[in-house]
């Protein structure tokens, strides 16, 4: 059966690899592709209380937290971009 504590995905964490980027979008496009076919098993329910299968509405969860993951990835790379962009500013010069 579905262990609902069994992580799906793996999420992508950035060490200043140019690919991250293009792993984060194809990680994003499995999760709605997941999510999808989730919510077609729930007919919506998202949380058990419509009478989607406890395995099912826990497949929701776990598509929700690694949105959240990733999210919080792409919130890191605009965060490391902004600090990279200020350090290149003319008038900062580092050497």
């Amino acid at each position: 059966g579905d262990d609902p504590n069994k992580p799906v995905h793996l999420v992508i964490r950035y060490g200043g690899d140019p690919g991250a980027l293009d792993r984060l979008a194809g990680l994003l496009d499995v999760l709605r592709a997941d999510a999808l076919a989730t919510l077609k098993r729930t007919s919506g329910d998202v949380d058990g209380t419509g009478g989607a299968r406890p395995a099912d509405a826990a497949a929701v969860q776990r598509i929700a937290d690694e949105t959240v993951d990733a999210a919080n990835v792409l919130c890191g790379l605009r965060a490391a971009t902004e600090r990279h962009a200020v350090l290149c500013d003319a008038d900062h010069a580092w050497f």
